[in-house]
């Protein structure tokens, strides 16, 4: 099962879960201030942070901006956003945070998480296959030694028979 930090106030989000993903391939805890889930945040280590936007809009993005620098995980943020909210979305995609508006339906809801979530469990699986350059480089230093020798070898061939050539005329 996997781990998601609900943050609101109201329990307009929570009654959604409840009925829409409580028991599936999520459990849910809950944080009613930015205090409490900082604290839960390092307690359960959740997979998934979801952010009702009534905890306070002015500074949610200032709230975002902590999470990821306070935390080592890189967790999807979704937040739910009202229609008339004056978030900017383009803020939203410098924090890696995505969002829902409302209202939204259950299956809205539980398809954005998951949706999150599998994206960043991609993200990881991806780049645990990839290299670094230096790792690369590293990996294949013995092998670069042994081809410039072998290239080495036959140049000096090469030009040891055309030495020899011209001295044979």
């Amino acid at each position: 099962m996997n781990m998601m930090l609900l943050i609101e106030k109201e329990t307009y989000i929570k009654r959604f879960l409840d009925d829409s993903i409580s028991g599936e391939s999520f459990y849910f805890k809950t944080a009613s201030s930015k205090e409490e889930a900082l604290q839960a945040i390092e307690h359960y280590e959740p997979e998934v942070v979801v952010i009702n936007e009534d905890i306070d809009e002015k500074n949610i993005l200032d709230f975002c901006q902590i999470l990821r620098q306070k935390q080592t995980s890189n967790f999807p943020i979704i937040l739910a956003l009202n229609f008339y909210s004056t978030l900017n979305p383009s803020q939203l995609k410098d924090l890696n945070a995505d969002f829902i508006l409302k209202p939204f339906t259950s299956e809205e809801l539980k398809k954005k998480i998951e949706e999150q979530f599998f994206k960043e469990k991609e993200a990881e699986t991806a780049s645990s296959f990839m290299l670094s350059e230096h790792e690369i480089i590293e990996k294949i230093k013995p092998y670069i030694k042994e081809e410039v020798k072998n290239e080495i070898i036959k140049v000096l061939k090469l030009l040891t028979e055309v030495i020899e050539h011209r001295y044979a005329e």
